[in-house]
């Protein structure tokens, strides 16, 4: 949401799912403008129960999609358990007559994540999308960083997107539709600031960038794969065997009043945005 205190301006680095959008999202009439809709949709999104995986699982459970709010309820450091966290984002939707339900899957490792998988396809009978948002952040000096550490970063960042992944995208294949984000960060791409004690943490987002540059393939079969650095001002988009980066920029944007902007306002004026 925006203040109703300041217009909302949006720069060509904050649009993350507008390149294509008039073919990667479902649409219906409604007046003028076309709606963003994921009715009869079933979207899986990983650490969902909190920040961005949770305003991700909102927004589509409000656009009539299917949502999967997956979130182990783990501490900072990765470890411990609260479905609690999950159990909230699943109530929050359903007051608002949206669908959801609530997975709780450790997926520190591939047995945990086809678990994941493997419970939403038989519930659901497929996945329609995947958002992968759940991460951990381990702060330490590469020097204090101790093997349980490293190997903890390592399946939560990534190796649970590689065997989601893996579990997906056949069915996607298969139906030649399916769309994937995964979540890299500005600290795995390029230069930053205070990234002294962040080493593992740039490691495995890196690592994501090139997951989905090597998916790219799977836009010939009706998949695509993006991902997305929600602070590093870059957009990525992987596609037909092509790779694009949108570097950030402050120019003069888009003004948008001092409503919040919406998908469908978004997409309306996105050649404004992209030029």
């Amino acid at each position: 949401m925006v203040s109703n205190e300041a217009p909302t301006t949006i720069f060509r680095s904050f649009v993350m799912c507008a390149p294509g959008v008039s073919e990667t999202l479902g649409r219906r009439a409604l007046g003028s403008r076309a709606v963003i809709d994921f009715a009869g949709q079933v979207t899986l999104v990983t650490g969902a129960g909190r920040g961005l995986g949770r305003a991700y699982a909102r927004l589509l459970a409000e656009r009539g999609a299917t949502v999967v709010v997956y979130d182990a309820g783990v501490g900072v450091d990765g470890f411990g358990e609260d479905r609690s966290v999950a159990d909230a984002v699943v109530a929050e939707i359903r007051e608002r007559d949206g669908t959801a339900e609530a997975a709780y899957e450790d997926l520190g490792d591939r047995t945990g994540c086809r678990a994941l998988a493997d419970g939403v396809l038989a519930r659901f009978g497929k996945v329609d999308a995947l958002v992968h948002s759940a991460g951990l952040v381990i702060r330490a000096p590469i020097e204090k960083i101790d093997e349980e550490r490293w190997r903890r970063s390592q399946s939560v960042n990534v190796n649970a997107a590689f065997w989601l992944l893996q579990a997906v995208l056949p069915g996607m294949l298969k139906r030649r539709y399916g769309r994937i984000v995964l979540t890299t960060s500005g600290y795995g791409l390029g230069p930053a600031d205070d990234v002294a004690d962040l080493v593992a943490y740039c490691s495995t987002k890196a690592a994501q960038y090139g997951l989905m540059n090597g998916l790219a393939w799977a836009a010939a079969h009706g998949v695509l794969v993006n991902a997305v650095a929600p602070v590093s001002g870059v957009v990525l988009r992987a596609e037909g065997g092509r790779f694009a980066a949108a570097g950030y920029d402050r120019g003069s944007g888009v003004d948008f009043g001092r409503q919040p902007a919406t998908p469908e306002a978004i997409a309306e004026r996105w050649p404004e945005i992209a030029r």
